[in-house]
């Protein structure tokens, strides 16, 4: 629910890693409702040496989406494939034939680079170009592709590693549903790829090394979207053993159980704060089975504003960190 504190925890824990690592651990923070103001994070930025983007009134991020398609010429095809199939995802109605021009102007736009990366308006010259030659009209796919060269990407080959600093990506509603999905899942896949490539964590005396944390806000947004579901847990098995944490935030513990996939069975510490839908099954395939039914059904009663709910060993009610607490305390 609104204020039962999840942001504040959230931004406690994002600050207790960035402090316990001297902010070597980076974290990127998708806020989609764009709510953020670098105003009133100004403290937290500061505090976790984060760099505030705005996609809409900081004129993009600094990042090419291309970067996720592998230079190597065997592994070209299937990582073209897969950026297809991102676009594909939130652009509405792409269908094969579709796909089958995007691979198509995407791979002839590589060839012609000769060993370099494209840029997403170069990648919409080339598609326009193959539009007025064959006679085609605009599209949904040519919109959506059009829509991604308006200051959402600056692709410049000089930009620094995105994986370098800690970012909070602000997705304001100014943005279409769409581009906002669209831009969250070209990082992600950006991730997938760069991750996908490094050995997986080892752990040393049962402590799990880290490299990487993702905060998903709103992820009910992705777990309603088919498509979107299937990456999310492509992402979640494969980042798990690389040492990348992947923290999705949501308003109802129903959200994770989809049709084609339990989101919570892959949930290593599942946290239920105070919620709307306070029904014994659902939060209790959430949280996982308790030892027993009646100390569970308990603690959910004694769920409010601050407080969180967790079944490690047995159901127990804790007291939430919240960073307005830890700033005012460490007088940050």
């Amino acid at each position: 629910m609104a204020g039962s504190g999840k942001t504040q925890l959230m931004k406690d824990i994002l600050y207790q890693i960035s402090k316990n690592t001297s902010n070597e651990l980076k974290f990127i923070f998708f806020d989609y409702k764009g709510e953020g103001n670098p105003q009133q994070l100004k403290p937290f930025l500061d505090a976790t040496k984060c760099e505030f983007i705005d996609i809409v009134n900081d004129g993009g991020i600094e990042f090419n989406p291309f970067l996720s398609i592998s230079l190597d010429e065997r592994q070209r095809p299937f990582s073209i494939k897969a950026f297809v199939d991102t676009i594909a995802t939130f652009v509405p109605s792409v269908g094969v034939a579709q796909k089958n021009i995007l691979t198509n102007v995407i791979t002839d736009l590589f060839d012609s680079k000769n060993g370099s990366y494209p840029t997403i308006n170069e990648l919409f010259e080339n598609l326009e170009k193959y539009y007025e030659e064959n006679n085609r009209k605009p599209d949904t796919l040519f919109a959506g592709i059009q829509d991604l060269t308006t200051n959402i990407f600056n692709c410049n080959p000089n930009n620094t590693d995105i994986l370098d600093k800690s970012l909070y990506l602000n997705l304001p509603p100014a943005l279409s549903d769409t581009l906002r999905q669209l831009v969250v899942f070209l990082l992600l896949r950006y991730f997938n790829s760069y991750f996908s490539s490094t050995n997986d964590c080892e752990p040393s005396d049962h402590i799990f090394p880290l490299r990487y944390v993702i905060v998903i806000d709103e992820a009910h947004i992705y777990l309603k979207n088919k498509n979107a579901r299937k990456a999310l847990e492509e992402l979640l098995r494969l980042l798990r053993s690389k040492g990348v944490v992947i923290v999705m935030l949501s308003q109802g513990v129903e959200d994770y159980k989809t049709k084609d996939f339990d989101f919570a069975s892959q949930v290593k510490l599942p946290i239920c704060l105070n919620v709307q839908n306070k029904d014994y099954k659902a939060i209790s395939n959430f949280v996982g089975t308790p030892s027993s039914k009646y100390k569970l059904e308990t603690e959910i009663k004694k769920l409010e504003s601050g407080k969180g709910l967790i079944n490690i060993g047995e159901p127990k009610m804790i007291e939430l960190r919240q960073w307005w607490k830890t700033k005012k305390e460490e007088n940050i």
